[in-house]
């Protein structure tokens, strides 16, 4: 569930100026209101999440996270979790799935997940570790 929080103006630093956002109600952090983040979720106050980003479940984001849009579903990188399209699992159980348990998830995930596994678990290595070094 998404409480609705106060919108506010803030400039996310990422060349498009000041948007509606607001501060996360779990954490502080700051969400565009273009973003969906769930009150579950832990939004830290040096994390910023932006434009399209959809974050569930109980995903804990500390610093910002890697949003990976463009490809056949978007890809979202937090501090355990990788979230592609509506699948959010932690790092290392995406690591350990089997083609079977892909196979599950949509008919085009084996094909995707094929292709981008090993640029995608790159990623989460390097901002998970980022993560570790800062806490």
């Amino acid at each position: 569930m998404q409480s609705k929080a106060k919108t506010t103006i803030h400039d996310f630093e990422d060349g498009n100026g000041p948007i509606p956002a607001h501060q996360h109600p779990n954490g502080g952090g700051w969400v565009s209101d273009t973003a969906r983040v769930e009150d579950i979720c832990f939004v830290g106050k040096e994390a910023r999440v932006s434009g399209k980003a959809q974050i569930s479940g109980k995903v804990c984001v500390s610093i910002t996270p890697i949003i990976v849009v463009g490809l056949l579903w978007p890809v979202v990188i937090s501090d355990a979790h990788i979230q592609i399209g509506c699948e959010a699992h932690k790092t290392d159980d995406w690591r350990r799935f089997k083609d079977s348990r892909i196979n599950l998830m949509d008919v085009l995930a084996p094909e995707f997940w094929n292709q981008w596994k090993a640029a995608i678990l790159e990623m989460a290595v390097t901002h998970q570790s980022n993560i570790k070094r800062r806490t």
